[in-house]
């Protein structure tokens, strides 16, 4: 849905980000306000909560960014390295363990987004490149300071917060973003905006029920990207995008047995 939203040239980044953040804090609040929405508290971790806006916020623009530019398989692949940041992170700032298991299946997933991110043998280190690898860092860093946060908040009342702040961060950065909006606010993009928030929004809140239930940050976002094999397999039947189909097949495979290491 990302891939099919950015390739209109005119479509913006900074407009389509702000939309898909405001819009998950939405639907996010319905669910919430009917269980019960308890405050989370923002005044006792102001640091956390503003690394929440800023990482998120930036993560989101380089992943609209990213699908601008590269197939939507190569960015599920690439942004994949993501996991390295949240162990590293969470290692150094958790105190979560870190064995040799988990170092040779970080490697093997890095050497997937090395095999990826090549193209007739040299790496191009294009934007859609480097907005893939600041999805990994951003992205990354804010599940780390999310792991912490977790234990402290409500689920879904957080996860209100979690969509809204960036949304609002977004627009602090680029005010003029809004002028633009009621031209992408058009039905046939409100809908595709909408299916793809709603499955954002639900995978946000499966992903958080696995921390509060015991599963450590640096597990948990690396089995998140065995994503990648249902990434490259769809992107490869709707999108067309078969261009080295084999080499994407082969490095989503190293993923994955990266993940069980890790795991």
């Amino acid at each position: 849905f990302q891939k099919v939203l950015m390739k209109d040239e005119q479509s913006d980044a900074h407009t389509y980000s702000i939309i898909f953040q405001v819009l998950g804090a939405v639907i996010v609040a319905i669910f919430a306000f009917a269980k019960g929405f308890v405050m989370p508290p923002i005044a006792q971790f102001p640091i956390n909560f503003l690394l929440l806006a800023v990482l998120y916020g930036t993560g989101t623009l380089c992943m609209f960014n990213a699908f601008k530019y590269i197939e939507a398989s190569e960015i599920t692949i690439i942004s994949s390295t993501r996991a390295i940041i949240v162990i590293l992170s969470a290692t150094l700032l958790l105190g979560e363990t870190f064995s040799l298991q988990k170092a040779i299946g970080a490697i093997l997933i890095l050497t997937s987004a090395f095999l990826v991110s090549q193209k007739l043998g040299k790496i191009k280190f294009n934007k859609g490149l480097l907005y893939a690898l600041g999805i990994a860092l951003f992205y990354g860093l804010a599940t780390t300071n999310d792991a912490y946060l977790i234990k402290y908040v409500d689920v879904l009342s957080f996860l209100v917060i979690g969509f809204l702040f960036p949304g609002i961060f977004l627009i602090i950065v680029k005010p003029k973003a809004l002028l633009k909006l009621d031209k992408f606010l058009k039905p046939k993009i409100l809908a595709k905006m909408l299916i793809l928030t709603i499955f954002y929004a639900g995978g946000a809140v499966f992903f958080y029920y696995a921390l509060i239930t015991g599963a450590k940050a640096s597990q948990l976002s690396p089995v998140h990207q065995s994503t990648v094999i249902t990434t490259v397999i769809l992107s490869a039947v709707f999108l067309r995008e078969r261009d080295h189909l084999f080499k994407k097949i082969f490095s989503a495979v190293l993923v994955i047995i990266g993940v069980m290491l890790i795991k």
